[in-house]
């Protein structure tokens, strides 16, 4: 596939994977970002369906490697195309927290090259501790137990109280979360 055509001659290219990704660069891509900024959304139905009818091309590959911002399609890419670990890629996904979290989601496994940006965000370390590792990850405990609302989460999902100091944050805190905690591990 050659990319000078796919984004400047977008109509002289048949290939049922060129057309695909010409759609998939060209429209779904630039209307993702935008959900992706208002609303936080990670799923994208159009675009999954249009990686579904793609098979490996170097070219795209190429162009999701070098060029910019492509990391959320890099790992549509590697989730419908590659249909797994998408090692060239990696150094990518674990340059933030987001793109670590959504690389393991798609992947089905750990990450461990992003482990390190996932253990600096409270929220993405939850949510991978949640939904990858299920169940308790030592690693990222000291940013989730930096966050009261999360602290008590995460120690609702392992079924472990929190350390004592933290726990002592949480007592003093006020709402559902204490009252979750106080509730599932029958305290006061």
């Amino acid at each position: 596939m050659n990319l000078y055509k796919l984004h400047n001659e977008p109509n002289t290219l048949i290939k049922s994977d060129t057309q695909a990704a010409k759609v998939l660069l060209n429209e779904i891509f630039p209307k993702r970002t935008k959900l992706m900024y208002e609303t936080g959304e990670i799923e994208n139905e159009e675009a999954e369906n249009v990686m579904v009818m793609m098979t490996r091309n170097k070219e795209v590959e190429d162009y999701l490697l070098y060029g910019d911002n492509n990391e959320e399609l890099a790992i549509f890419y590697a989730k419908y195309v590659i249909g797994g670990r998408w090692h060239r890629a990696e150094y990518m996904f674990a340059s933030w927290a987001g793109y670590a979290y959504e690389y393991a989601l798609a992947i089905k496994d750990r990450f461990l090259a992003g482990e390190k940006q996932l253990a600096n965000n409270w929220a993405y370390a939850f949510k991978y501790a949640k939904n990858v590792v299920k169940g308790k990850w030592p690693e990222g405990e000291p940013i989730i137990y930096g966050d009261t609302g999360t602290a008590v989460e995460y120690a609702i999902m392992i079924n472990e109280r929190a350390p004592k100091s933290i726990e002592d944050d949480i007592m003093d805190s006020w709402g559902n979360g204490k009252a979750n905690y106080v509730t599932h591990f029958g305290l006061e």
